[in-house]
Parts: C-alpha cells; sequence; structure tokens
C-alpha cells in the first residue's frame, strides 16, 4: 500500500499552486490583450497569490470559482471590495451560507445586471 507523508503532501499542493499560477499568469495576460487593462508582467504573480488568498478567505476556494474570482479582481481592479461604490461585493462575499460558487454567481449575476442597466 503506498502511504504519502504529510511533507510530500504539501510539496504536491505546493506544485499544484504554483501550475495553477502559470495557467492564471497566461489566461490574465489574454484578457489584458482584450481589454486593454493590464497588470504590470512582473506584479502579475503577487496579483494572483494575494487574490488567491483574498478568494480564500471569502470562502471561495474551488479552482473554477478561484478563477472566476480572479478574473473580477482583473476587471475591477484588487482592491475592489474596499471601494464604497463596490460595497455590494462584499455583502455577497461575506455571507457564509453561500458556496464559493454561489458567492461567484451571484457577483457575476449582479454585474452583469449593472451593465445592462447602464447601456439603457
Amino acid at each position: 500500500m503506498l502511504t504519502i507523508r504529510k511533507e510530500q503532501m504539501e510539496l504536491l499542493n505546493r506544485y499544484m499552486l504554483r501550475q495553477f499560477e502559470k495557467r492564471m499568469e497566461k489566461h490574465l495576460q489574454t484578457m489584458a490583450d482584450a481589454t486593454k487593462r493590464a497588470v504590470p508582467a512582473g506584479e502579475l504573480p503577487q496579483f494572483i497569490r494575494d487574490g488567491f488568498k483574498k478568494a480564500s478567505d471569502y470562502g471561495v476556494r474551488d479552482q473554477a470559482d478561484v478563477q472566476r474570482f480572479l478574473e473580477f479582481a482583473y476587471l475591477n481592479g484588487q482592491d475592489f471590495d474596499a471601494r464604497p461604490e463596490m460595497s455590494w461585493t462584499r455583502k455577497i462575499l461575506e455571507q457564509k451560507k453561500l458556496s464559493g460558487t454561489e458567492k461567484m454567481n451571484q457577483l457575476e449575476e449582479y454585474e452583469l445586471m449593472a451593465t445592462r442597466k447602464a447601456t439603457k
């Protein structure tokens, strides 16, 4: 029987996190090209790590949801949850009864509704 020690699991987790960070760097750079918004290339790894931690603090932990969180932060600024005009995001993210997926769904739905309202 194969036994994985705690140290091996931590190493594997760090490796998987680094792979995710690399994929997100490429993905966010593609978004930068499409949206004309950008975090300077040298700051992107820290932006991703900080966003990953913030997502986790809000209970957003599934990899697909963390990607959505990072995309949202990339488009709205990493401090989006601290800005008064976006206080609605904090209200959603701080709801303990919602899963990470539900929180991200609500953020995206609210933003879509606000965009539609603004274009009318």
